[in-house]
């Protein structure tokens, strides 16, 4: 009988250097990005080259993108206006004169010249809340809609949102949409409150709140806005623009989706802006204008009352000879000249007022007319379809190179995480 052959089963060991034999020799079938420490660009652009697809892909995707884009983007009108401020001149004369009057009449004037504004804050007042306030309430004429609107309504309810705003509305803001809609499905729910009937202390409440609600003169009264106003001064601010040029121009533009609505726009912050430099810087002059008149009013009567009596005390007294009424007459008659003199010289300074409220008044050349655009400003189509070819290829360009550096290190990170 034949013993049994013993079989011993041997496992060949499987070292460690096996595995970074295998490693190695993935990494040498891939031509090396490295040589000496430092990139192989020959070997990069290569390599590049090879994912050419995705590159292409990239740039057809974005440029179809971009070419929708520049399709639903509404179309907008510019209209400006191009301004010379020349300032109105102050002279010290004027000033010299007042008080040299008023050191003649017993009062203290100051000079006649007011503040004068940079032209560098022009800008500044068409960017005002009261600017926003004034020119909302102005009707517009909007030639596509054929019809006439409060410039407020057309801002916030007339002009219809592009379609990337849908677009960024539902995708970017889409969580700021669904944490607000629960308190809008409440608020759509809340009752009207019903009117309460007045009852008799009511008047007396509603007089003392009037008592106190009362601003005294000279204290600003602080602005109350709704939010259908604060949405149409956003609105605004974004399509009015006012800058100063290097050679000290000014310019307005405004920017609508209707050209005569653009044109309009412009013509009416031109308006408020001359009106609202035109008032501050003459204001100090008619001030000291009104306060003239006023006295050379009363400089006149009191001048007119004296000669008045002078006259009447000469005609009682014309065959009178006696001290008593010579010296009546002399009072009298200083009295008068003292009256004329103060009249004589207040009707001077008046007109020196009213020539200094001409000369403060700014004047604005109009350089470049206000016109109704022909041609849209925006949106520019090709420039649109270029920035998106543009970031087509440099997005596919990112995607190819970070995928060749992937594959370079991901052998390497299984390596390491082998170990």
């Amino acid at each position: 009988m034949n013993t049994p052959k013993e079989y011993t089963e041997t496992r060949p060991k499987v070292e460690i250097s096996d595995e970074n034999k295998r490693v190695s020799n993935s990494n040498e079938s891939q031509e090396p990005l490295l040589q000496d420490g430092e990139i192989d660009l020959l070997n990069l652009i290569g390599q590049i080259w090879g994912k050419r697809n995705v590159i292409i892909v990239s740039t057809v995707v974005f440029l179809l993108f971009g070419i929708f884009i520049a399709l639903v983007s509404p179309e907008e009108y510019t209209s400006e206006v191009v301004l010379m401020p020349q300032s109105g001149s102050s002279s010290g004369g004027t000033s010299g004169l007042l008080r040299q009057f008023g050191g003649l009449a017993g009062i203290s004037l100051g000079g006649s010249s007011s503040g004068d504004i940079g032209i560098d804050l022009y800008p500044d007042i068409t960017q005002s809340t009261p600017f926003f306030l004034n020119m909302m309430d102005q009707p517009i004429f909007i030639a596509n809609m054929d019809t006439t609107a409060i410039l407020k309504d057309y801002v916030t309810e007339l002009i219809e949102p592009p379609i990337t705003d849908y677009v960024k509305r539902y995708t970017i803001g889409l969580p700021k949409l669904l944490i607000g809609l629960p308190i809008r499905i409440v608020q759509s729910f809340k009752e009207e409150p019903s009117p309460v009937e007045p009852s008799p202390n009511t008047a007396a409440v509603e007089d003392t709140l009037g008592q106190a609600s009362q601003i005294p003169q000279g204290t600003q009264k602080a602005i109350q806005l709704e939010g259908k106003e604060v949405g149409a001064i956003g609105e605004l601010r974004q399509r009015i623009e006012t800058s100063i040029e290097e050679n000290g121009m000014l310019r307005v533009s405004v920017t609508m989706p209707d050209s005569y609505a653009a044109a309009r726009v412009t013509s009416l912050s031109v308006d408020f802006l001359t009106d609202y430099l035109i008032e501050y810087k003459t204001e100090k002059a008619k001030s000291n204008l009104g306060f003239l008149e006023r006295q050379y009013s009363q400089a006149q009567n009191k001048y007119f009352r004296a000669q008045q009596r002078l006259a009447q005390f000469r005609d009682r007294n014309s065959n009178i000879i006696s001290a008593t009424a010579q010296t009546e007459q002399e009072r009298l008659e200083d009295e008068n000249q003292l009256a004329f003199q103060v009249y004589q010289g207040l009707a001077q300074q008046l007109e020196q007022a009213r020539i200094t409220v001409q000369e403060q008044t700014p004047v604005f050349k109009v350089l470049e007319p206000v016109q109704v655009p022909l041609d849209t400003s925006a949106p520019n189509r090709e420039l649109i379809i270029f920035i998106f070819i543009f970031l087509g290829i440099f997005v596919g360009f990112a995607i190819a190179v970070l995928s060749i550096i992937y594959r370079y290190i991901a052998p390497k990170l299984k390596a390491t995480k082998t170990y």
